[in-house]
């Protein structure tokens, strides 16, 4: 597992979240 990879993966939730918002 790529920490990198994780955190990307935690903000492109987070855009979708606001983008559902």
């Amino acid at each position: 597992m790529d920490h990198l990879s994780l955190q990307t993966n935690t903000v492109a939730s987070g855009q979708s979240k606001q983008c559902l918002a």
